[in-house]
């Protein structure tokens, strides 16, 4: 019986300058890295999700072209918040990992953790 495919437990939505670098494994004792858009699909998350991920992080792609200044359309702080909303619509299309906006960190509660999320999210 072939084994059972690596299945992520925590990953953090940040953003990178990789166009597909946009959710990373920061399960322990996984591989860690950047989570291919493949991955996040078998994991259960839909490609409009993803392809709107893709659109929020090619905003931050674009920054070392402008010396890192924030010049998009949208302000910095309504793109930091577009962000969260998209990790909170992955924490609810994969509820059995946790997922964070951001690195991981001790100190704040995994979006599963939130108020608000359905019960099992």
């Amino acid at each position: 019986m072939p084994p059972e495919p690596y299945r992520p437990t925590v990953i953090a939505v940040a953003p990178e300058y990789d166009e597909d670098a946009y959710v990373w494994d920061h399960s322990p004792g996984g591989p860690g890295g950047g989570l291919n858009p493949a991955v996040l699909l078998d994991l259960g998350a839909c490609s409009d999700l993803l392809a709107r991920l893709r659109a929020w992080n090619a905003v931050y792609a674009r920054l070392p072209g402008t010396d890192f200044q924030w010049r998009a359309e949208q302000s910095e702080e309504d793109w930091e918040q577009e962000g969260l909303q998209l990790a909170l619509e992955l924490q609810g299309q994969l509820p059995d990992v946790e997922v964070y906006f951001g690195a991981p960190d001790p100190s704040r509660p995994s979006l599963r953790e939130r108020p608000g999320m359905p019960p099992g999210s």
